[in-house]
């Protein structure tokens, strides 16, 4: 005997499927991923020699990708805290204005701050 859904439901041939989301239903920022990385050294800064204390250096970032470019902002970060994280957003978000003339609708991403 097979499982109900397999009896109620037919097999459609791939060639014949319809996509579940077609690229050219996005615009660009219509949807944003957001993720954050931490790395294990951490990172001087682009400013200065390399003398800052291990508190003042980078300690991970965050990245957007934008999901209909697939273009890719990463926003290197001192803390992954609430504050540097909006900032890096409002910079992404200003970018994606001034350069595509584009707004972000959608944000999309496992954790929050």
């Amino acid at each position: 005997n097979k499982p109900t859904g397999a009896r109620i439901s037919k097999e459609v041939p791939p060639d014949q499927r319809e996509p579940i989301l077609s690229r050219t239903d996005l615009d660009v920022g219509d949807i944003v991923h957001v993720d954050q990385f931490v790395v294990g050294s951490s990172g001087r800064l682009e400013l200065g020699y390399g003398k800052e204390g291990d508190k003042s250096r980078y300690h991970g970032g965050t990245i957007y990708v934008d999901g209909c470019s697939d273009f890719i902002w990463l926003e290197n970060q001192v803390s992954l805290g609430a504050s540097e994280t909006v900032f890096g957003k409002e910079k992404f978000e200003e970018y994606l204005r001034t350069t595509a003339g584009a707004r972000v609708d959608h944000y999309h991403s496992d954790n929050g701050i």
